[in-house]
């Protein structure tokens, strides 16, 4: 080939690599910004797993540290418990003198079903009170040589979980559910709750998430490790803001979408970590901070 032709053929080839590049340059922001969506997914349906309201993982701490009181779990119904219109709670308990364990099957029902949120859902716990001496007694309070004396330490399991969830934005069913915890402290007004290296919490759902005019499935995997999580035994007013602790974990999840395809990730894969404490929860999935709202699970940033 003569210098003559050489020359702007190599200007040609330049002059193609620099578009090429620049292509790349603008395809990256764009593929950074429709993958954040995934992230939000995950972020939307890990807060429904922790929110009170929901039949969430902040609901089970609750029941566990109440149970961790004279009277335990308690039956209850009103046109306006939760806030939420027709809510019961119904509480059953079997004992076990053999072994020291209580069986604990809480039903409840929050909201009505022709409205915008409604939850209906069953749990099955399990929870053994041992005294100072590592012995395990009936109840929480129990008659020692004629003085009261509280237990120091509790047992507690999460059997199963079964139940429906529908509220703006997100409709679920619980597939599965199982955590092993143990509550120490028990004697004082504020304990410690940690899961078990060998059992922490784990949830299987399947949420439907709809955000504009997109809709898919996320059938997902929820594992939450509880670390020194502290707080009142009785849930209160605004109970949440006086917990405090770390939760650490892994949410994975299968995407099939059914209207509207905002991302390319169908396989899900986050770390996450979560601080409680204060109005809000501090939840960083893979990198990306949200706050979450304990009651609701409504999420900002």
């Amino acid at each position: 080939m003569s210098n003559k032709f050489r020359l702007p053929l190599l200007i040609a080839i330049i002059a193609f690599a620099v578009v090429l590049s620049g292509c790349k340059k603008m395809e990256s922001p764009n593929e950074a910004q429709v993958e954040t969506a995934a992230t939000q997914d995950a972020a939307a349906s890990i807060a429904a797993s922790l929110a009170i309201n929901d039949g969430g993982a902040l609901e089970q701490l609750s029941d566990m540290m109440a149970s961790t009181t004279k009277d335990g779990l308690q039956n209850e119904v009103s046109t306006s418990l939760f806030g939420f219109r027709n809510a019961s709670v119904n509480v059953e308990k079997i004992y076990d003198s053999l072994s020291g364990w209580w069986t604990v099957t809480v039903t409840r029902t929050k909201g009505d079903p022709s409205g915008l949120y409604y939850a209906n859902y069953v749990r099955v716990y399990k929870h053994r009170f041992i005294n100072k001496d590592g012995v395990f007694q009936k109840h929480y309070i129990v008659d020692l040589n004629g003085v009261p004396d509280t237990a120091y330490t509790v047992n507690h399991e999460i059997v199963s979980g079964t139940g429906e969830l529908v509220r703006p934005g997100v409709s679920r069913k619980l597939l599965n559910l199982s955590a092993g915890w143990t509550t120490t402290n028990a004697n004082t007004p504020l304990v410690t709750v940690n899961t078990l290296a060998a059992s922490p919490l784990t949830r299987a759902v399947s949420d439907t998430i709809t955000r504009g005019d997109a809709v898919r499935t996320l059938n997902n995997n929820l594992t939450l490790n509880f670390v020194n999580v502290r707080g009142p035994r009785l849930r209160t007013l605004n109970w949440h803001r006086a917990i405090s602790g770390t939760i650490t974990g892994t949410y994975t999840a299968t995407v099939t979408f059914l209207k509207g395809e905002v991302y390319r990730e169908k396989l899900i894969n986050r770390t996450i970590s979560i601080t409680l404490g204060g109005d809000k929860i501090s939840l960083d999935v893979g990198g990306t901070k949200f706050l979450v709202d304990p009651e609701t699970g409504a999420l900002s940033q």
